[in-house]
């Protein structure tokens, strides 16, 4: 799904701070709090436990080449969420799809929200795990837009009670 973009030149960002360890915990913390939801029952459904995703840490510069070939805009943004539902033919056992992430973004705007680096990442990535597994706030109801929005918060207030690697 991804091969057809540029290619583009390695990292050139700080170490990111949170595991494999931490992320891995952050995915079962979202499924745990979205077990009864419609829209994750519907994901079992179609798909079955979901066990793994792909994530893929970019610039700027990749991430709007992205944003212009899948979304027609020519702009950069924090998370891009490639969920399996949609695309039957690249699903695998438990596979639930693929994000990208703009490391340079996700730190802009930590400093526009006045959050730590590691706190805009987990939220980044709690995101975009729950538009792999169905939700969304764009082409959607406001009730949509708010059950996710209430999601996250909840697992976001979830996380900033705990410790993480």
């Amino acid at each position: 799904m991804l091969s057809q973009a540029e290619s583009f030149a390695p990292l050139d960002f700080p170490k990111v701070p949170l595991s494999q360890k931490a992320l891995e915990r952050l995915l079962g913390l979202v499924l745990k709090e979205i077990k009864g939801d419609q829209k994750y029952l519907y994901y079992l459904q179609q798909r079955g436990r979901p066990q793994s995703l792909e994530l893929h840490l970019c610039e700027d510069l990749e991430m709007r080449s992205y944003q212009k070939q899948f979304r027609k805009l020519d702009r950069t943004t924090d998370v891009l969420s490639f969920p399996s539902l949609e695309s039957p033919e690249n699903h695998l056992d438990g596979f639930m799809g693929t994000l990208i992430v703009s490391l340079p973004t996700v730190l802009r705007n930590a400093k526009r929200y006045k959050k730590d680096f590691k706190t805009e990442l987990t939220e980044v990535f709690v995101h975009g795990v729950l538009h792999l597994l169905g939700f969304d706030h764009v082409k959607v109801t406001l009730k949509e837009r708010q059950l996710m929005r209430a999601v996250q918060k909840k697992i976001m207030k979830i996380v900033s009670g705990s410790s993480q690697d």
